[in-house]
């Protein structure tokens, strides 16, 4: 079990998962964000200089213009889409959360499926324990018989 929980906070196909995650999390978020009412201000600053010579005639215009702009916007009506965006972007938060928290280990790149990695290295290490067990018993037993053996035939008889 520490091994698999080790294997979760490690591996960077749940990382990548957990960020995808968050990422439709923040969706979820930005899509309930813009059904709010928005706003905006914005300030412009102009300066002119202008000067017109004729002759013995001289004229300089000097002029400033400044304009401020403050506006608010809110969607009156808009068919129920805001309202059915949420809903769709927090069902596909909630099936992806799903999916990677899943122990069908069947779906690849889930919890279930790295698990099911996790087990069968497991069990090829205990498989592999188990046969070299198995032949140091065989290699015991072999030196034993090749201890008693009285004559050479019975010794080539007993490696053979």
């Amino acid at each position: 079990q520490e091994t698999i929980q080790l294997a979760f906070d490690n591996n960077p196909i749940t990382e990548a998962n957990d960020l995808r995650l968050e990422s439709s999390g923040w969706y979820v978020r930005a899509a309930q964000l813009d059904r709010l009412p928005s706003g905006y201000a914005t300030y412009s600053y102009a300066l002119s200089k202008y000067k017109d010579t004729f002759g013995a005639y001289s004229n300089e215009y000097d002029s400033n213009n400044a304009m401020w702009s403050v506006g608010v916007s809110a969607r009156v009506f808009d068919g129920g889409y805001g309202k059915n965006r949420v809903c769709v972007a927090q069902k596909d938060y909630e099936a992806l959360a799903a999916t990677n928290n899943s122990t069908n280990n069947l779906i690849p790149d889930t919890l279930g499926s790295l698990a099911l990695d996790i087990f069968e290295v497991y069990l090829e290490i205990a498989e592999t324990n188990s046969a070299l067990a198995f032949l140091n018993k065989m290699h015991e037993a072999y030196t034993i018989l090749l201890d008693h053996a009285k004559t050479e035939d019975d010794k080539n008889e007993i490696r053979s």
